[in-house]
């Protein structure tokens, strides 16, 4: 379009020229052929002074005036456009380069005919006045066509000056999402009169640049997930944001969304306490236009995570005033008797109560092996007085550590979602990881025990064995949606038969349902309610039964157990020397095949019993176990010396 602009007034201007020679030339050829010019020489030469004289001034005032504009026009043609071009798109590439080539061509288009213009008619106005026009009247009618003009064509005057402001400073661009004039959507088209809008609905709105007073771009270079996630406010929030932090890992790291990340997601705090819960802040930065479908699968995500946690997302809550009550009272026989709230344990306690079904149960055992053995249960020699055999062990491998959750690694809590790993703990597992096989060997499922323990250069065996999860990828060891159908059913007759007893805790996992009465007032209470339950629910025909501390739990019939979870593990990764730790009876199966292992496969280890602050660790335990560590806090002194040791 410049181009053929800038031929054109070349063109004029050589016609211009050709007709005044093309005129001269005519009149000579006249008088060669014999006409009669006699005349036209006549008259020419009366007035040849007076045309002399007025070439002398205003011609060649005109002359110039017309060389200035064509220098100046050409300037413009020559200069303009490289300088918007290069303004423009300075430190742009690809399809932004495009764009602003683009915006840098209509600048350039509109500046050009606004300056020609401008030059045009000064140098009209000046030639008229050359050529002895009397120019009053005409400017005074040109003045009052201007008025018109200018009151009719204000607005478009207006928008388009707006619109050069806007392609100058690149406000937006096509394909953008943007707020402009009160209308939100995905911009279509920027031109000098308007920007044209289609929203979500996909109704196109055309808005005039001139009516902008506030633009507001959605997708300039990045765009922010910044989103609230309300919880109750019963839960723990450190549980609560280890959750969020693996769903933010895991999304930011998922094939297809890392392309659309520029900055990993992140809890960034604890934002606010709500009427109904507590908001938790996670942001993250990704391409441009793309948040909406991130922030999508990120509420997809920790939906199922809190369910799978049991996580509550709370609903606005009311609380209704009757006026002065009285205290909750229950009525006896014409009397009131008041009913004090019940008051649970602190969860970061380990309190057992005297009506504690476990602990009795396990007195019990351990007063029949004293007795079957004639005086005493065999207690396994202290691990921190014979840390001499455990350096012989070290100096083989390559070595694994077998460790438990619940109870070894961490204290026992009031219900799972209390359980805390020490940093300690998780320091010393994590620098033994870099330097040795470190699998966690736990009843709770994959997620669970990642989420507690937080280190991926650990393995997970998880629910005894059934799920593994090593470098990224989990595998089962049997169908989980075959199972998970026939747990759910379970679950669901468990909520419904055990809803009035206060203080039970149903944990579903992919291959087990297990219930929790450490919360519950009466324990023994509890403890045989869940027991009758399990066994007379039809639900539970062909599982396992298994029990822990203060919990029952029913798992998917199979040969797999923490023994074969261990079996395959030292078989995979060609293990020499082996250390086990373990509390509770589900432990043993693991203590057994270690060894096994020891007398047939020539495997060196050991395992450690780790008591409890009771000393309630089973029997069986006891009499499988090598050595015993006290409690939590005795193993996190172990690690930090195994630690230590493995690294020299």
């Amino acid at each position: 379009m410049l181009i053929d602009q800038e031929e054109s007034a070349g063109k004029w201007t050589a016609l211009l020229v050709g007709s005044v020679i093309a005129a001269a030339v005519g009149l000579a050829i006249a008088a060669e052929l014999g006409a009669d010019v006699a005349i036209a020489k006549s008259r020419l030469k009366e007035i040849g002074l007076d045309t002399a004289i007025w070439m002398g001034t205003h011609l060649v005032r005109s002359v110039l005036i017309v060389i200035v504009v064509i220098f100046i026009t050409r300037v413009n043609f020559r200069v303009l456009p490289p300088l918007f071009r290069t303004s423009v798109s300075r430190g742009k590439t690809g399809i932004e380069l495009d764009e602003a080539l683009k915006r840098a061509d209509s600048l350039a288009q509109f500046s050009l005919y606004a300056v020609n213009a401008v030059v045009i008619l000064i140098a009209t106005v000046m030639l008229l006045a050359e050529f002895g026009f009397n120019l009053a009247p005409l400017l005074a009618g040109v003045g009052i066509v201007g008025i018109a003009l200018g009151f009719g064509a204000q607005h478009l005057v207006r928008d388009m000056i707006a619109g050069a402001f806007v392609l100058l400073e690149d406000h937006y661009r096509v394909g953008d999402v943007a707020s402009v004039g009160g209308k939100t959507g995905m911009v279509e088209a920027v031109s000098l009169r308007r920007t044209v809008l289609r929203d979500l609905d996909g109704i196109v709105h055309m808005i005039p640049n001139g009516e902008i007073t506030t633009a507001s771009n959605y997708t300039k270079t990045f765009s922010r997930v910044n989103l609230n996630v309300s919880v109750a406010y019963k839960e723990d929030l450190d549980h609560v944001i280890r959750v969020l932090d693996r769903v933010c890992v895991d999304l930011s790291s998922a094939a297809y969304f890392s392309e659309l990340v520029v900055e990993p997601l992140r809890v960034l705090r604890v934002d606010s306490f709500d009427d109904s819960g507590i908001a938790i802040k996670v942001t993250g930065v990704t391409k441009p236009i793309r948040q909406w479908e991130v922030t999508g699968e990120l509420r997809r995500r920790i939906k199922r995570e809190f369910d799978r946690e049991g996580i509550e997302i709370p609903f606005p809550h009311r609380t209704i005033y009757w006026g002065n009550q009285p205290t909750a009272q229950t009525e006896t026989a014409g009397a009131s008797v008041d009913q004090p709230a019940p008051t649970l344990p602190d969860p970061g306690e380990d309190i057992i109560l005297p009506a504690d079904p476990w602990a009795l149960e396990m007195e019990t055992l351990i007063r029949e092996a004293e007795e079957a053995e004639g005086g005493g249960v065999r207690v396994p020699a202290p691990l921190m007085e014979n840390l001499g055999e455990i350096r012989k062990m070290l100096k083989r491998s390559p070595i694994a550590l077998f460790t438990s959750i619940d109870g070894t690694l961490a204290p026992i809590a009031l219900a799972p979602r209390f359980a805390r790993i020490s940093p300690a703990v998780r320091q010393a597992l994590s620098v033994l990881a870099n330097r040795i096989t470190v699998v966690i060997l736990t009843e709770r499922d994959v997620a669970s025990a990642r989420s507690l323990v937080g280190l991926p250069s650990v393995i997970y065996e998880a629910s005894h064995g059934l799920e593994v999860w090593e470098k990224g990828t989990t595998t089962f060891a049997t169908d989980v949606p075959a199972a998970s159908r026939d747990l759910r059913r379970l679950a669901r007759a468990a909520k419904s038969a055990l809803n009035g007893i206060s203080g039970i805790v149903i944990e579903e996992k992919p291959f087990s349902v297990a219930v929790h009465y450490r919360q519950a007032i009466d324990r023994a209470g509890a403890r045989e309610a869940v027991s009758s339950f399990f066994e007379t629910s039809p639900y539970s025909a062909g599982l396992t039964r298994y029990e822990g501390s203060m919990v029952i739990e029913m798992q998917v019939s199979t040969e797999i157990t923490k023994g074969t979870a261990l079996r395959s593990i030292v078989e995979e990764h060609k293990i020499k020397s082996a250390i086990m730790l373990g509390d509770d009876i589900t432990d043993v199966d693991g203590f057994k095949m270690l060894d096994l292992l020891r007398e047939s496969e020539g495997l060196t280890g050991c395992n450690v019993a780790v008591m409890g602050r009771r000393r309630m660790a089973p029997p069986e335990l006891l009499s499988s176990a090598d050595y015993q560590l006290e409690d939590p806090e005795a193993v996190e002194v172990f690690l930090a010396w195994m630690a230590a040791e493995v690294g020299r």
